[in-house]
């Protein structure tokens, strides 16, 4: 752990640990090395297991189908 940073959610500003990552998804051969917050989304009853932020999306576009809910991120 690096220490611990404050970010903004929904419920107002909280205090989350702070880590160095590395984040490897091997379907589109993509590769992101840094700071991570470690952010509790099970103490918070959230199902998902993580939240990508703008510094990650930023090297995609993101497609959202409102009808099925189906994400889908491109890097083309």
């Amino acid at each position: 752990m690096l220490g611990q940073e404050e970010f903004g959610g929904a419920s107002g500003l909280s205090l989350a640990n702070v880590y160095l990552a590395q984040l490897y998804i091997p379907e589109m051969e993509f590769t992101v090395y840094g700071t991570f917050l470690g952010v509790q989304l099970l103490a918070a009853r959230q199902p998902h297991l993580a939240l990508l932020g703008r510094d990650f999306l930023a090297n995609f576009t993101m497609t959202y189908e409102g009808r099925t809910g189906i994400v889908v991120l491109s890097d083309e």
